[in-house]
This record gives structure tokens, sequence and C-alpha cells, in this order.
């Protein structure tokens, strides 16, 4: 049993490529778009709230990053926009 569990262990375990831990079929095009009135977003996208410029509360759909590249799915990377949401996924 010890042999099984270390095996499942070791395939699970292996690190994750850039978009491996990604949300699958992301609009791109969504990436940033407003929340709709609702806080809702597309599929697999989330309304985060943040103080722009001059202290407005904004909202946006968003797929946050935190700076880790594997968060975001193909054809987009991670960057920081400092006066928004912060570390989030943008188009290539």
């Amino acid at each position: 049993m010890h042999r099984l569990v270390v095996a499942v262990v070791v395939a699970l375990g292996a690190p994750a490529c850039s978009g491996d831990d990604a949300p699958p079929d992301v609009d791109l095009t969504q990436l940033g778009a407003a929340c709709d009135p609702g806080g809702q977003c597309s599929a697999g996208l989330s309304c985060l709230t943040y103080s722009g410029f001059g202290g407005m509360e904004l909202h946006s759909c968003e797929i946050a990053c935190g700076e880790d590249p594997g968060a975001c799915p193909a054809g987009s990377t991670c960057v920081t926009i400092s006066d928004g949401p912060g570390a989030v996924c943008r188009a290539e």
C-alpha cells in the first residue's frame, strides 16, 4: 500500500506548466471588462473590487494570478496593474 501511495503522490506532484492550473475555456476578450450589475462575469472570471485612481471603487472581471504565470490561461500572461486590480491575467 505504501508504494502505491508514493506512486500516486509522484504522479500528482509534478510541477504545473504555464496555464495548467488556469480555468479552461476563458473568453480572453472579457479580461478586464466591467462586471455586470449583479457582480457576475463570464465563466472562469471573478468580479474583483478595487480602488481606482482617485479612490473610486471599481469592479472588473479578472483572473487574479498573484504573479503566478500558471494561473493564466493559454494566450494570456500575468501582469500587475498597480492602480487597478493588482496582479491579473491579460491577453498577450
